[in-house]
């Protein structure tokens, strides 16, 4: 596994080569900035970028009038005219834009280069490059002829700055420079208003001054006032500073300190804000300081945030490469956690052109890079996720309006720094998934779950849970049998068998998201005493759920619909939404079986899967775990270790490993955890949470078999420490600082607690 490095307690890396290309260099982060170091002795490039720079390319969008023609596309979808009723709204597109193809969202992109060059390091030796996940801290050392050169890198959160000390032990030179990002196109789309077809990119206005104390780079987006800035300043130095045509050159020093920010502008021609920005850096210095003692100052400081949220929990491993995956998981999620939650890359990118824009792809990929804050602790990480949400609120209101006619909100499937719904096509008919509010509220009920802070639910999960359920009760409507139906429908992202279109109607993944919903809002309601009378119109919603259908294997279909037949061979497994998080123990014990027989029909074909969509990876383990498969949990993390990894332990969507993406950063590390416990609220007859069930051990994966975690979080507020060993308990203890009544499950034994 992750052959060609050198592992150091899994606390982070250690490569004694450079790095070629950006996708092999030194990730630094504080979630609102990100910087990516790369490059060799003689020249350090460092890539940056900021969490709200998504260019502005499409502005003013709109979603299709589809709630005008709604009752047209339902009675296609009736009439099993899937392919027409997706025509009919991708005519409706190409008639409002006027464009033959889809739009993608606002595409992620880097600010720009910091160029490093030390002079006379042509040639040079004992190259080496690290990274501390724990302290978030980059290291670059080297000789060249018989002068040591060290580079340390840090992005503060507190500062939120990039600190680079250069330092070395005879009098150095360098010359440090901004400059654009280079245009590569990654050959998967291109925006073609950033790229016309002319080729290159024309989108950007940058400009470079050289100031007394460092450089200014100026960008703004062509015909708008918005822009972004870089400010450069040289914060300490025993050399002396000298100032070129677009760049600076630092002489006869043997260390020198760089502070380095970036930052979006509503309105680039104010220079007051740069002037600003250059004395708060300044300011980080203080009178009298060495640059080696502010370095260690602001790296302090750093660290108070970073390393106490990264040290919340522990886990030891004696398989030290998956154990790295672990922690460099948990350190690209961290890293990437701002006002904003982590982009598909992160807070990074090498490229203007960036896979899939670089959104927030919420079918499932924003799910999975969450998806272990909550039980290693990282609350404020989680937050940025509700904030992001609330931040669109607006749109997402919208979308439901214009789209469907409902109240309430619609979640699409991409979204950027703009939350409406308009990117689709015929091969995915994406504006027809519903699901997506109902996604994201789970999140809220589970961090209430997991805090145990019922303020929290009352003041954030409720409001935004009830615009969820407040879709449906407009976008609901009965069938000839009673039932709700779901049209039009999606199971991202696949196609019936045999089907000319992926539109649908019963999707299983729609109906299991609106049931959690509502079963969440009556079952955290009715625990806190509040909100009755709604509680009882949630229950007579609940009550018309359609039925979930069985296939002729004996499997739940994806579709609840008898003329749909499954495809099973697919990267995605959204019919097994209902095991994703635990297993619904309010289920049917027929629909639960069948819903195993699908897992098992889907996990031989996971076997043999090759190549693309590590995320979905993670959606078939966690299922694994709640259904107590081991060996099928270790499969899959047996498959992303070995292929989809790069040396220095940033993730990949597809095997190679090939497209940086940080998904899997965050649904490995749930997964692992996952397997170690699990924790599931008890209810009494009035649906009130009356205590849980805790399992310890539930699905122990190959590789995992002997270890110490301390620090879990688990559903209830509890926190837990075990150790095993060759697949059995050695000791364990549970904190429960709520005074929870809890039952633990051991070897299929309870234990009352």
């Amino acid at each position: 596994m992750l052959r060609q490095l050198l592992i150091q307690n899994g606390e982070g890396f250690r490569l004694p080569y450079p790095a070629a290309s950006w996708e092999d260099g030194m990730l630094l982060g504080n979630g609102r900035m990100g910087a990516d170091a790369w490059g060799n002795g003689e020249e350090e490039i460092v890539t940056l970028s900021h969490e709200r720079l998504f260019a502005p390319v499409d502005e003013g969008l709109t979603p299709i009038p589809m709630a005008e023609r709604l009752p047209e596309i339902r009675a296609l979808l009736d009439e099993k005219k899937y392919g027409e009723a997706t025509d009919l709204i991708v005519d409706m597109f190409h008639q409002k834009e006027g464009l033959d193809e889809k739009i993608w969202t606002n595409p992620f992109f880097p600010a720009g280069d910091l160029h490093i060059f030390t002079e006379q390091c042509g040639i040079y030796e004992h190259f080496e490059r690290s990274l501390r996940f724990a302290t978030g801290e980059g290291t670059v050392s080297f000789t060249a002829g018989d002068t040591a050169y060290v580079r340390n890198y840090v992005v503060s959160h507190a500062a939120n700055c990039l600190a680079v000390r250069l330092s070395s032990d005879c009098a150095a030179s360098y010359r440090i420079s901004f400059s654009r990002t280079p245009y590569k196109k990654n050959g998967m789309h291109v925006n073609k208003k950033m790229f016309p077809e002319s080729g290159g990119e024309r989108f950007f206005e940058p400009e470079i001054r050289v100031r007394e104390h460092g450089l200014w780079y100026l960008c703004g987006y062509r015909g708008k006032q918005k822009g972004y800035g870089m400010v450069l300043c040289v914060a300490g130095t025993d050399g002396r500073t000298e100032l070129e045509r677009q760049s600076l050159r630092i002489s006869g020093c043997r260390e020198a300190l760089l502070l380095v920010s970036v930052f979006p502008l509503e309105n680039r021609s104010e220079e007051a804000i740069w002037e600003k920005e250059e004395q708060r850096l300044l300011g980080l210095a203080e009178a009298g300081e060495k640059p080696a003692e502010t370095y260690q100052a602001l790296l302090q400081e750093h660290c108070s945030i970073h390393q106490e949220r990264y040290e919340r929990i522990a886990l030891e491993l004696e398989n030290k490469h998956l154990e790295a995956m672990f922690q460099a998981g948990r350190y690209e999620i961290l890293s990437s956690c701002g006002e904003m939650p982590p982009n598909l890359q992160g807070v990074w990118t090498g490229t203007y052109d960036t896979p899939w824009s670089s959104d927030y792809t919420q079918n499932g990929n924003l799910q999975t890079a969450i998806l272990a804050l909550l039980p290693t602790g990282d609350f404020e990480g989680m937050r940025s996720y509700f904030d992001y949400q609330e931040s669109l609120l607006e749109d997402y209101r919208t979308n439901s309006r214009v789209l469907y006619g409902c109240r309430g909100i619609h979640v699409p499937s991409r979204t950027s720094d703009c939350g409406i719904d308009f990117h689709f096509d015929r091969t995915w008919p994406m504006v027809f998934w519903t699901a997506g509010a109902g996604w994201v509220s789970h999140f809220y009920y589970d961090y209430w779950l997991y805090t145990g802070d019922d303020a929290f639910f009352k003041e954030r999960a409720l409001p935004f849970m009830k615009e969820a359920a407040l879709f449906y009760e407009d976008y609901l409507y009965e069938d000839e049998k009673g039932y709700w139906k779901f049209s039009p429908s999606y199971s991202p992202e696949n196609t019936p068998a045999g089907s000319d279109s992926a539109a649908c109607v019963n999707a299983a993944m729609d109906i299991s998201v609106a049931t959690e919903l509502f079963r969440n809002l009556i079952t955290g309601c009715r625990t806190l005493g509040i909100e009755e009378e709604s509680v009882q119109k949630w229950e007579g919603i609940l009550a018309k759920m359609p039925p979930y259908l069985i296939n002729e294997d004996g499997a739940l279909k994806e579709w609840a619909d008898p003329d749909l037949a499954d495809e099973y061979d697919h990267r995605h497994s959204s019919h097994l939404y209902m095991f994703y998080y635990d297993v619904p123990t309010q289920e049917k014990p027929e629909i639960i079986e069948a819903a195993k027989k699908a897992y098992e029909i889907k996990m031989e074909r996971k076997k043999k899967e090759q190549g693309t969509m590590a995320f979905g990876l993670v959606q078939a383990g966690m299922a694994a775990a709640h259904l107590g498969d081991g060996e099928m949990a270790g499969r899959m993390l047996e498959s992303m270790a070995q292929n989809n990894y790069y040396r220095t332990y940033a993730s990949s969507h597809d095997y190679g490993p090939s497209i940086f993406n940080v998904d899997i950063g965050g649904g490995v590390p749930a997964l692992m955890l996952e397997c170690l416990a699990q924790s599931t609220p008890v209810l009494d007859e009035r649906k009130r949470i009356c205590g849980y069930e805790i399992r310890l051990l539930p699905a122990l994966p190959a590789g995992m078999e002997s270890g110490h975690v301390k620090g879990l979080h688990l559903r209830g507020g509890f926190l837990a420490e075990l150790e095993w060993k060759e697949g059995k308990l050695v000791s364990w203890e549970i904190e429960n600082p709520g005074e929870k009544k809890y039952q633990v499950i051991l070897d299929k034994k309870e234990k009352n607690c």
